[in-house]
């Protein structure tokens, strides 16, 4: 639960914003719930939300990533053995680049170690980043962190120190406290 509101209405930019920041699963079932019903609108919530997370594979699969699979639209584990998303550090560094540059304004707000942002029923929400590096990193250009019991703590994160080339570090498979000391070790 991170705060949203039954029947809450949001500008997408917005929520997704909030949902990056803080690690919102609730903003991203919104999301996927939001844009898969646009496609499939009188579907049960289940079949939209099938449709958009066979959509995040084919898009995955346009961009290259290889091994890189989804099974729901957030990532959190299916069952104590069986994760929500599958993917190497090669492709979430592909994908991370991918963003920096075709989109780089979706990483802003990752920028910020907490923003404040308001729903268009004006309740206002206050997202904490959930990345502990932010303000740390020289260039820093934006983030996305996770965490579940089988995948471990994971952090992808750009920074560009001036180099005009930016520098991506992806962690995979850490702790939930031990990814942020190894992105620093290889930052």
């Amino acid at each position: 639960d991170s705060g949203l509101k039954p029947d809450e209405r949001w500008a997408l930019k917005e929520l997704l914003d909030f949902s990056l920041v803080s690690s919102s699963n609730d903003g991203m079932r919104a999301i996927a719930l939001s844009l898969g019903g646009l496609s499939i609108s009188n579907a049960r919530s289940e079949e939209v939300i099938n449709d958009f997370v066979r959509k995040m594979n084919e898009e995955a699969l346009r961009l290259d990533l290889k091994n890189t699979y989804f099974w729901n639209e957030t990532g959190l584990d299916e069952s104590e053995i069986k994760g929500g998303a599958y993917g190497t550090a090669k492709d979430v560094t592909r994908l991370m680049e991918y963003i920096v540059t075709a989109h780089p304004a979706l990483l802003e707000a990752t920028r910020a170690r907490e923003v404040e942002i308001s729903s268009l029923d004006n309740f206002k929400h206050v997202a904490k980043n959930t990345n502990d590096l932010v303000g740390w990193i020289p260039g820093f250009l934006g983030s996305k962190t996770g965490y579940t019991t089988t995948a471990g703590g994971n952090l992808t994160l750009a920074f560009d120190p001036e180099l005009g080339r930016p520098i991506i570090v992806t962690i995979l498979g850490s702790t939930e406290r031990g990814r942020f000391e190894d992105a620093k070790k290889l930052i």
